[in-house]
Order: structure tokens, then sequence, then C-alpha cells
């Protein structure tokens, strides 16, 4: 019994659509092995029941100023990430506060937990996302 062979377009096209979708979904790490993207969650854990405002940003990117209500949480994700840096300011009733929430040479992993209590952040990182 003879089997046949696709012919080499669809072979070609089929190569094609692979690595335009390898690019599209940034698959694997990135340069300098940082994630291709890494989540964060900043938990407003405040005990005077107040509401935290932060801004994060790096070298590029600027996420704007966010207002987070007691036990509330807001998440964002970075994509492409390369970034030696992440850094956030917090602010809430008299106090401000600048934290360095990633920082390659100290971090790794790709989902971080920054949890803001008054003493100052405490932050998680959930190292089994990383597979």
């Amino acid at each position: 019994m003879r089997t046949s062979l696709p012919p080499k377009r669809v072979v070609s096209l089929y190569m094609i659509i692979v690595t335009l979708l390898a690019f599209k979904f940034n698959v694997g790490y990135g340069d300098d092995d940082l994630p291709a993207s890494i989540f964060f969650t900043i938990y407003n854990r405040l005990s005077n029941s107040e509401e935290l405002v932060f801004e994060c940003k790096d070298q590029s990117r600027d996420l704007g100023i966010k207002n987070i209500p007691v036990n509330e949480y807001w998440i964002f994700k970075l994509t492409k990430f390369s970034t030696q840096l992440f850094r956030c300011s917090f602010a809430w009733g008299n106090e401000s506060h600048e934290f360095d929430v990633f920082e390659a040479s100290r971090d790794t992993g790709s989902v971080f937990n920054c949890y803001i209590h008054e003493s100052g952040p405490c932050v998680q990182v959930d190292r089994d996302a990383t597979k």
C-alpha cells in the first residue's frame, strides 16, 4: 500500500503558521532568562481600612495610578518582560513608600503576590507557575 506525502506547499504553509503562532504567544523565556510574562497581584492589607493608592512602572512603562479598597486586590500582567527593575510607589493616609517589587538579579518566577501592610510589602512568589 502506497501512502502519499502532502504537497510541499501544504508543508511550507504549516511551518509558516507554526512559526507565527510561536512568535505571537512568545512561548518560553525571553532574553536574559526572564519569563515572557510576569503576573503581579497587589493586595491592600492595611489594617486601618484605608484605600491604597499606587503606581507601578519600569524604564519604559507606567501603569498609571490605581486605587484599591481595603482587603481588595488589583492584578496586572506584563508581557515580553525585559526590564531589570520594576518599582511601585504606594500611598495611604499621610504615608508614602516606594519599593522594588521585581528585581531581575534578586527574583525568579513569573507570579508575584504583593501584600501591602503598614509595615511594608510582603512579596510571595509562586514558583510552580514558572513551569
